[in-house]
């Protein structure tokens, strides 16, 4: 990352201390691509490491290491004399709807509040934050968060505050636990992807690589005291080095792709054991649920997943199976509950209570899948995103919760 970023940069770089000895003396040959335009660049550094001085830069780039801003910032103020008082002379930029939505997410914790004070006149705090947030009840600051939450909130708040170029991201896994990074990367998909930035992630976590589409995926290997770089690692190399999950071997087969974020949503709710355990495939329709029940998968197990409204139809079979527990459809119960209690429902997804009834007036008369559709593009979430937030709601019936339950235990049998 130090000679991406210094080949990058060129003579305007910082310091980077020891990563500038190892890079003494490479040559390092760019190809950028910019408005279109493809450049090739040659920058040699020097003895010292430095970029050579004629080099000025080829393009914006940022360095974000988070673990390293985070210790930082803890570094300025902790057990420093003054501090509060410091502060209490600023006001903070409290989060809207929306931030608030993400960071929690991202750090796996709600929050009900999220303010955030830009100090740069105290020691050690220019051009990083401050963070004091309310959760359960709980007013806290930066200085009495865990690691990892400073370190997602400190990466998130960099990231949008980049307005253009190439950003270097250094191992953002470290100190957030695995199931957060996930979540973690949902985030920084979204705002890298919303300010249309170029991204470079260095990560050794398997949680991360499985969310890069696999053509963007780098393997860097040193031997020798030499690196190399695979440009398309196979499955089999990223399983052994970076330690990538198998293949799943437990399927559920759903009819279409709202069944499978429903499924999805269902088991991420009530049994995340299970639903780390499979994977939720869309088969087509209720007659390939079953062929692809019949095919006889070795070492696999198999349960299918059937709309409830073809409970009665289907044939006496001998594989697992079970029903989703939505009636008269999965399409009428989703689109009921959301209808009844339509307050609230956009706010994740940055959509006022005004603006998601005016859409739901517009959405009236059409059937269930076209509704659904058209809220989907309303909210401007993903399907799943928008899927999960429905069936959270309608999990919130207490008879609905004890029938997903039976359903959730039904799949896990089956299994």
């Amino acid at each position: 990352m130090a000679l991406i970023f210094g080949a990058l940069a060129g003579s305007q770089e910082a310091g980077l201390g020891v990563a500038r000895v190892r890079r003494s003396g490479a040559i390092v040959d760019l190809r950028v691509m910019q408005n279109g335009q493809v450049t090739s660049h040659s920058v040699r550094f020097q003895s010292d490491g430095a970029p050579d001085p004629a080099s000025l830069g080829i393009v914006p780039v940022t360095w974000v290491s988070p673990l390293a801003a985070s210790a930082q910032i803890l570094r300025a103020i902790q057990d420093k004399p003054g501090f509060a008082e410091f502060k209490a002379g600023y006001s903070p930029h409290v989060a809207s709807a929306e931030e608030l939505s993400d960071v929690s997410y991202a750090v796996g914790r709600e929050y009900h509040s999220h303010a955030v004070y830009e100090l740069e006149e105290w020691p050690g705090l220019e051009g990083l934050p401050y963070f004091e947030i309310e959760s359960d009840g709980v007013r806290y600051g930066a200085e009495a968060m865990g690691m990892g939450e400073l370190a997602i909130q400190t990466m998130l708040w960099q990231l949008a505050r980049i307005d253009s170029g190439i950003v270097l991201v250094e191992e953002p896994e470290m100190g957030v636990s695995p199931r957060s990074q996930g979540r973690m990367m949902d985030v920084f998909a979204k705002i890298v992807g919303k300010r249309r930035l170029w991204t470079i992630v260095s990560t050794h976590s398997p949680q991360i690589v499985e969310r890069i589409p696999k053509g963007h995926v780098r393997a860097m290997y040193r031997r020798g005291g030499r690196s190399s770089v695979v440009a398309r690692p196979n499955q089999r190399q990223l399983q052994r080095d970076a330690g990538l999950n198998a293949p799943k071997r437990r399927l559920v087969f759903v009819e279409d792709r709202l069944a499978q974020h429903v499924v999805e949503a269902l088991l991420e709710s009530l049994d995340v054991e299970i639903r780390d355990a499979v994977e939720v495939i869309a088969a087509g329709d209720r007659s390939r649920i079953r062929a692809n029940l019949s095919l006889g998968l070795r070492s696999m197990s198999v349960v299918g997943a059937y709309d409830k409204d073809c409970e009665g139809s289907v044939e006496e079979m001998v594989h697992p199976h079970a029903f989703i527990p939505m009636l008269p459809t999965n399409e009428d119960a989703l689109r009921s509950v959301v209808v009844g209690n339509s307050s609230g429902f956009g706010e994740p997804f940055g959509v006022s209570d005004a603006d998601l009834n005016q859409a739901l007036s517009g959405l009236e008369g059409l059937d269930g899948h076209d509704w659904i559709e058209g809220l989907v593009r309303t909210c401007g979430g993903s399907h799943e995103a928008v899927v999960g937030r429905m069936v959270r709601l309608w999990l919130a019936e207490a008879t609905n919760r004890v029938s997903a339950e039976g359903f959730v235990n039904a799949v896990g049998d089956g299994l």
